[in-house]
């Protein structure tokens, strides 16, 4: 409507005045183009929905229920403003070609280089243009033929093909060749010969015959049959100037007895990407001169639809190339495959009877990955073979059905939902595990031990310390008792050491002398009466400095101090508060005066500081030098040998001169290198409880929480402090 009041106040204005005008008019002009290319993209928009809601209205590919049906393109002629290649053309240079019409035998020029007189491959498919035909060159005994090539950039499912002549005398033999993976390979279609049992070894066929024909026989139509002429262009008996030469590819084929729609054989047959005619002169039998008249002809025709397998309504164009506009779940250029979360059927081409649609895989919402497993669609009887990957939401099983190990089955909520699996959460001292009934949730008790989750004792039962055992029958003993102790072998028998003759003591004081000077002294006379027999082989010396052969430590080493070297386990927590986890060799060992210098190279380093480049962290192993202080190394903390390897855990907090140089200090951690540890490393890098939502998915995370959680303790600690007040005991159940 705006464009036709436009277009009426444009008229009522009439021609501007003068040139004062000419701007608005070309803002007039502006507007309309504009206006124009709007109800031109609104008109092709109603188009599109318009043909959409034709298609769902007629349902080409699903019923009015939704349920799908076979559906394919309409038909067509696949042949209208193809190009066509041929071998040869005349125009090159200029000839004289005589035909024949109704008005009887006419010469013409051919001329390459004039539009009006060219005869190119063009006009025999130009959709019946009158007047236009494509004449080959010149013939002779060194080229006899002439091939003309047809490409349909895709798979068609062709019904028949024709070519009509234009005047001159037919081929004598025409070859019609089939292409159905883009011209890589050629197969025999259709064959035509004015004498098929000569040439061909075949018996001249015709259509009016009615026989039978095999699924891919090759078959020889009869051209004398097809024209009812026994001579050429002007001969006695020609009756029809423009003859048309055709074959079916599907009529009176013999199929499997439910049409050739259905019979895969017999729809592989009439399949085809590129089409090829060659046109075959013989040299005449009669021993006269060989023919060199140039074939012409006035249209190929071609008819057939756009191949879909079934599966889609319509061709368009994408690209720049024609694809089919898939249904029924498939994709690709012929809808030849299933897309890729719908293969819980394997693909099939339909047919008129079944629409062998692709459907999605039954996954319940938990993954969007499947693939199809044979093996399980042969197990369900054919009914579903997809298998489900990647199971969210502790999910597990072909179809993410049942729950992961750990979780169990809440009954509350739906299977689709994302908290259908809930966590077991047995208690770690009172279950045998961490798995649990995934129907009911219930764990798996120790003996002793009662609850959902083994969190209390049964009657009867109270509480111990010991793991094992964590509930004893009240009064009893342990339950169950402790196995005894495995006797121990006899030891062999030994032969008694050596004894030394005890030293002989005066009797009495008399036998010492006057003054007791030269004797034993009272002290002495006591000891000897009063204490034990001294051990026989060793003097009887006092010990010194505690027990005999046990290393000495430093002067400085508290008995009860805690060195990191000495953990069994490295956690999360520990993993990301050091800013270096390196595998160290170590090289040299040199002892300063309040420091161990070590000299050592990095064989593999898992974690540096994120301000160090190219120091730990270098495609080239660079060298570090480890100090230690030398009172930890008298402790034995941060103790290293020369040519062993190690794992070496600590803070960026101190640095020395070079920036290659390393403090391990007493919250360093320093385990003798072990190729087990390798997999320990890797899952610490990755996060593996990140996944379930209830950890850190990086280090800084963990350092604030770690932080955090040391603040609590100490702000613990303080209010304990104030209040005076012991620290209670925790129970390791909840009664």
């Amino acid at each position: 409507m705006q464009l036709f009041l436009l277009l009426a106040l444009l008229a009522a204005a009439g021609d501007p005045p003068s040139a004062s005008a000419a701007l608005p008019d070309e803002r007039q002009q502006l507007q309309l183009r504009q206006l124009q290319q709007q109800h031109q993209q609104k008109q092709q928009q109603q188009q599109e929905e318009f043909g959409d809601r034709v298609s769902f209205a007629n349902g080409l590919c699903h019923q009015r229920s939704g349920r799908a049906k076979f559906c394919q393109p309409q038909f067509e002629n696949l042949a209208v403003n193809q190009p066509v290649v041929a071998s040869s053309t005349c125009g090159s240079p200029p000839t004289v070609v005589c035909r024949r019409d109704e008005s009887g035998r006419h010469c013409e020029r051919c001329d390459a280089s004039q539009p009006k007189l060219q005869h190119p491959p063009a006009h025999l498919t130009d959709y019946h243009v009158h007047g236009s035909c494509w004449i080959s060159g010149p013939l002779s005994v060194a080229a006899p033929s002439a091939n003309l090539t047809l490409s349909f950039h895709k798979k068609q499912t062709v019904y028949y093909m024709s070519i009509t002549g234009c005047g001159t005398e037919l081929p004598d033999a025409i070859e019609a060749y089939k292409s159905s993976d883009y011209g890589s390979s050629w197969q025999l279609w259709h064959l035509f010969s004015k004498n098929c049992t000569r040439d061909y070894g075949k018996r001249g066929y015709s259509y009016q015959f009615r026989e039978i024909i095999q699924p891919r026989e090759v078959i020889c139509s009869d051209i004398n049959i097809i024209t009812n002429s026994s001579g050429g262009v002007g001969g006695a008996g020609f009756s029809v100037q423009q003859p048309v030469l055709s074959f079916s590819t599907n009529f009176n084929r013999a199929s499997s007895g439910s049409g050739y729609e259905r019979d895969p054989v017999i729809i592989d047959w009439m399949l085809a990407t590129d089409l090829r005619l060659v046109l075959i002169r013989r040299p005449r039998t009669d021993g006269g001169s060989f023919p060199e008249e140039p074939f012409a002809f006035s249209n190929l025709d071609i008819g057939g639809r756009c191949f879909c397998n079934g599966h889609a309504s319509r061709c368009v164009s994408r690209d720049g190339r024609s694809v089919c506009d898939c249904a029924h779940g498939t994709e690709g250029d012929d809808c030849e495959r299933c897309k890729p979360f719908w293969v819980d059927l394997p693909w099939q081409r339909a047919t008129l009877s079944r629409a062998t649609e692709c459907r999605p895989c039954s996954c319940n919402l938990h993954s969007q990955q499947c693939s199809f497993d044979q093996q399980l669609y042969s197990k369900s009887g054919g009914k579903s073979g997809g298998r489900c990957a990647r199971c969210q939401h502790n999910t597990q099983g072909p179809h993410c059905e049942s729950c992961s190990d750990g979780y169990y089955r809440d009954l509350t909520k739906d299977l689709t939902s994302s908290k259908a699996c809930q966590v077991c959460n047995c208690h770690p001292l009172g279950s045998v595990s961490n798995t649990c009934d995934r129907a009911s949730g219930k764990c798996t008790c120790k003996v002793g031990v009662d609850g959902d989750k083994c969190d209390r004792c049964m009657r009867g039962f109270e509480q111990t310390n010991d793991a094992r055992s964590p509930c004893r029958r009240i009064g009893g003993d342990p339950w169950p008792p402790a196995p005894p102790p495995a006797p121990r072998p006899p030891a062999p028998p030994t032969a008694p050491p050596p004894t030394r003759p005890k030293p002989h003591a005066p009797k009495d004081a008399s036998d010492t002398g006057s003054g007791g000077s030269a004797g034993v002294s009272a002290k002495e006379d006591s000891a000897a009466v009063v204490g034990a027999t001294p051990r026989p082989g060793r003097p009887d010396r006092k010990k010194k400095g505690g027990r005999r052969g046990k290393k000495k430590r430093g002067r400085n080493c508290k008995k009860n101090s805690k060195c990191r070297s000495n953990k069994k386990k490295l956690s999360q927590t520990d993993y990301c508060i050091r800013d270096w986890a390196l595998v160290v060799q170590v090289s040299r060992i040199r002892r300063q005066k309040r420091w161990m210098q070590i000299r050592a190279s990095i064989v593999r380093p898992y974690r540096c500081p994120a301000t160090i480049s190219g120091s730990g962290c270098g495609d080239q192993p660079p060298t570090l030098t480890l100090w230690v202080r030398r009172r930890l190394w008298r402790c034995g903390c941060q103790r290293m040998r020369a040519s062993g390897r190690y794992l070496l855990l600590t803070r960026d907090k101190r640095r020395r001169q070079s920036r290659q140089d390393l403090v391990v200090d007493r919250q360093s951690i320093l385990w003798e290198w072990r190729p087990e540890l390798t997999e320990r490393l890797l899952r610490l890098q990755s996060f593996p409880y990140y996944r379930s939502g209830e950890a850190c998915s990086d280090c800084d995370c963990v350092s604030r929480r770690h932080r955090r959680r040391r603040q609590q303790r100490r702000r613990r600690r303080r209010q304990r402090r104030q209040r005076r007040q012991p620290r209670p005991n925790r129970a390791w159940l909840s009664l």
